[in-house]
């Protein structure tokens, strides 16, 4: 189970509290901005000197995108000496932001789709509650239905995708799913609901080579099994099979 969230300490502990084998996921865009305020109000750092840093933790080279563990470390090595000038930051990403990258951001090479994981559909689907609620406390029974008709008018909306109607657009593989207009409503309701659930059951999402992986006994430490490329000498070639010697016994 995945449960993801912001840094909210309230919020995150009681998660490990309720659900203490869930791989907890910490939102990257949040952490993104408390990162680039702790640079900016308690280290002093300007928005040309702040950019490289941060680049530096969640670009596509950056910390987050490490291949390995080992390379997890050497990058944030260099995040450290990007910013050796503020020792006050180096000491603040060493003890608090790298292990939050480590535990609760970094997939540790798996290399899955949701390795920069954002709440934000999370505060989209809030804000709408919030709307349908009209921002105001609501008892147990009424807010059960205003959360059952959003979902309902979701589904909706996500079934109207399949004809390109709609607030939703498929994308990527999920477009061989989709028809013209005129198909879908030639359709019978038993089967446009089918072609629905044939949509929702498609299992599209490639899951990662694990075999590609080796990790530590303790489960903490995982590098990649084939290395990127095999060394070579400078100007050494692979030879034709009939230029090779072979061993003659005698």
């Amino acid at each position: 189970m995945e449960i993801g969230s912001d840094a909210e300490k309230a919020l995150t502990k009681a998660i490990d509290d309720c659900f203490p084998n869930a791989n907890r996921k910490l939102c990257t865009k949040h952490l993104k901005n408390n990162l680039s305020d702790y640079l900016k109000n308690k280290v002093g750092m300007t928005s040309s000197s702040r950019r490289p840093v941060i680049e530096k933790i969640f670009g596509d080279a950056g910390v987050v995108n490490a291949d390995d563990t080992y390379s997890f470390e050497a990058r944030c090595e260099e995040v450290k000496d990007a910013a050796s000038q503020n020792p006050t930051f180096v000491k603040y990403f060493e003890k608090q932001f790298k292990p939050k990258l480590f535990n609760h951001v970094y997939d540790k090479g798996l290399k899955s789709e949701n390795n920069l994981w954002t709440n934000n559909n999370c505060e989209s689907i809030n804000n709408i509650l919030k709307l349908e609620t009209n921002w105001k406390p609501q008892n147990t029974p009424s807010l059960i239905e205003k959360i059952t008709n959003v979902i309902k008018l979701h589904f909706l909306d996500l079934k109207r995708a399949l004809h390109g109607e709609g607030n939703y657009r498929l994308a990527g593989p999920y477009r061989k799913f989709q028809v013209s207009p005129m198909l879908f409503k030639s359709k019978t309701k038993e089967e446009r609901e089918k072609m629905f659930q044939k949509f929702l059951k498609g299992s599209l999402q490639e899951r990662p080579n694990r075999n590609s992986i080796i990790t530590s006994k303790n489960g903490r430490f995982r590098i990649t099994a084939k290395a990127r490329s095999i060394a070579r000498k400078p100007g050494q070639r692979r030879r034709p099979r009939s230029e090779k010697t072979n061993k003659k016994f005698t």
